[in-house]
Order: structure tokens, then sequence, then C-alpha cells
């Protein structure tokens, strides 16, 4: 129905944001989804969270972490294949991304 289409585009539109090279884009993404993340959103972008937990900026890293726990609050079965990542993060070379 309409409603599925309007969650695809916009779940489309999150993912473009997040996987944006201009960090102020995923950023601003990741505030927002942590925020109004849902089920079916936490499912659908919870790789690309993930992929963005491993940034070459701290900045993003730290955000990615904290969004992530808004994400497995909602969808719990992301914390496995989420883990190894998450656990790295305790030994971040940048203190505040250290979890």
């Amino acid at each position: 129905g309409i409603n599925a289409e309007y969650g695809m585009l916009a779940t489309n539109m999150i993912r473009k944001d997040l996987c944006s090279v201009n960090q102020y884009e995923s950023s601003l993404a990741l505030s927002g989804l942590s925020c109004f993340v849902s089920q079916e959103l936490a499912l659908d972008l919870s790789s690309d969270i993930m992929t963005l937990i491993s940034s070459t900026r701290p900045f993003i890293r730290k955000k990615a972490i904290l969004t992530m726990y808004k994400v497995l609050l909602k969808f719990p079965d992301a914390l496995r294949p989420a883990f190894p990542r998450i656990k790295e993060k305790l030994d971040d070379p940048a203190p505040g991304v250290q979890c």
C-alpha cells in the first residue's frame, strides 16, 4: 500500500544520508534516527550503522555507537552481528568513542 511506499522512501533517504561522504549529513542522519527509530527502520538500517561504527572519523564513530544502542532497543537481533565491532570500540584510540 501507500504507507509501505512511504516507509521504503523514508528508509532509502535516511540510508542515503547515512552513507554520505559529508560527515555532517551522516551525523544529522544518525542524530535524527536515534530520536525516531522504529523496529522496521532498525531492521533495515542496522547494517549501515554498523559500517559507520568503523568510520575513520571519531565523531561519526561515537554517534554511530550511540545510535546503535537505540537500534538495539528496538531490534535486539542486531546485537549478534554488531557485538564484535562494538567490543572493538572499548579500545578505540579516540577517548570520546570508547563505550
